[in-house]
């Protein structure tokens, strides 16, 4: 569970504060809190731009809308934090640890976080657009709403993962696990799901296809992005994920009707 800032005393939230206050007066005058430990810190807003947080214990710290991008993120502590609409743009880290944090709204656009671990974490609405997390856990996170254009999530963990309405154009799944994944209604024209285990997956709605526009002649890339649209997965892998209706290639299926398809 996450820290609930509501649920403290008048004394715990003043200790937090005043220990949050004394970071973000260090933090000007070095960029290196290496080792750092300083759970359930109140640093709502803090200014955090490239610090090196490798190895700090912020479990359960309060860092809604605070400034994270480009910080150094190896092996950064996180359990439980709340990041509500933090900005960690471009930050870096391998074994982030982000379990059950809250990090509805937060925007972590190319965000390069292999091997994190953010099983249970909130991400609704969150913007992760060209975002690098191979081999990341994200086992029961809910990110539902989230925008992930062209994230790199290959041998992803995705198990349970809600991502309805969420929009993965040219993401890179490739070999993910994505058994009994909530992906209803989800945008994944041009991604990448070789491999991808399908498995139990609620696909109810979904937009699958290797096409480069939407409906209104938009394109489903951003200009950043350099990825292709990939190869469309094979049907019997669809077949195996849960849905009755699902739209590839701009033409709406049943499952019977795809089966019967000419799709590979």
């Amino acid at each position: 569970m996450a820290w609930d800032w509501d649920r403290l005393s008048p004394l715990q939230r003043w200790l937090a504060t005043v220990a949050g206050v004394g970071l973000q007066a260090h933090a000007k005058h070095t960029r290196f809190l290496y080792k750092l430990s300083l759970g359930a810190s109140n640093l709502t807003g803090a200014r955090l731009t490239q610090v090196d947080l490798s190895a700090a214990d912020l479990r359960g710290a309060h860092l809604d809308r605070a400034d994270l991008r480009k910080a150094l993120l190896e092996e950064t502590r996180l359990e439980s934090a709340s990041l509500r609409g933090a900005n960690l743009s471009w930050a870096t880290g391998e074994r982030i640890d982000l379990r059950f944090a809250l990090l509805a709204g937060a925007d972590l656009t190319e965000a390069e976080l292999p091997a994190g671990d953010l099983s249970g974490a909130d991400l609704r609405e969150a913007i992760l657009n060209r975002a690098e997390l191979p081999g990341a856990k994200l086992t029961g996170a809910r990110a539902g709403g989230a925008v992930l254009e062209s994230a790199l999530l290959p041998r992803a963990q995705l198990q349970r993962v809600d991502l309805s309405g969420a929009s993965l154009p040219f993401a890179d799944l490739t070999g993910a696990d994505l058994t009994d994944a909530i992906l209803e209604g989800a945008d994944l024209r041009g991604a990448d799901l070789a491999g991808a285990d399908l498995a139990g997956a609620r696909l109810e709605g979904a937009l699958l296809g290797e096409e480069e526009l939407d409906a209104e002649g938009e394109p489903l890339r951003t200009l950043l992005s350099t990825r292709e649209p990939a190869p469309l997965i094979g049907k019997a892998a669809l077949l195996r994920a849960t849905w009755s209706s699902l739209t590839v290639r701009g033409v709406i299926h049943t499952r019977e009707s795809l089966a019967r398809s000419d799709l590979p």
